[in-house]
């Protein structure tokens, strides 16, 4: 049976999620526009090159894909690299950051609004692993955009923010989130 307050209460949440993520691409595609730095995420591209690899892989992966895996030449003899399955290797930028963070924080807020507590599960403080889970949820956040240890930040591929304001307004946002 459906309950009026849990029906609004799930409207505002979504909808205060839309604006925080809204907002946050907004500002992200703003950053990007206007950004002139060449941080280590400018430069992180990934693709396979066909030396790197063994005859055989390469070979396979070049059935799957129906291309070389070493690029393909162009009409004056360059080569051209390609990536895995045809796809353009990602670039990342200030929106898939954004994005990323705070979708991951979505989530966690959504699973903490849904849980009904008492009297079918423990309350959420008493639920020590879903404590420890968002809490844990939360740092992870913080820590990535506070950009703390840049080499995890670079294994996931997101690109340095350019400047403590830009690190200011994502901590804003995904304050709001928190909060609402």
């Amino acid at each position: 049976m459906f309950q009026p307050v849990a029906i609004v209460r799930t409207v505002a949440q979504a909808g205060v999620n839309l604006a925080a993520m809204n907002m946050g691409v907004r500002y992200a595609k703003g950053l990007e526009q206007s950004s002139s730095t060449t941080g280590p995420g400018n430069k992180y591209r990934l693709h396979i090159e066909g030396r790197n690899l063994s005859p055989k892989i390469a070979k396979m992966l070049s059935a799957l894909t129906k291309s070389s895996i070493g690029g393909r030449k162009e009409a004056n003899d360059n080569v051209v690299p390609t990536s895995l399955f045809r796809r353009t290797p990602f670039i990342p930028n200030y929106e898939t950051n954004v994005v990323f963070i705070l979708s991951i924080l979505q989530n966690m807020l959504v699973a903490l609004g849904n849980h009904r507590g008492k009297p079918f599960y423990q309350s959420i403080l008493e639920s020590r692993p879903l404590t420890i889970i968002s809490v844990a949820t939360v740092g992870i956040c913080v820590a990535l955009v506070a950009e703390t240890a840049p080499k995890i930040n670079t294994l996931l591929q997101l690109k340095t923010m350019p400047s403590k304001k830009s690190q200011a307004t994502l901590f804003a946002l995904v304050l709001l989130n928190l909060l609402a």
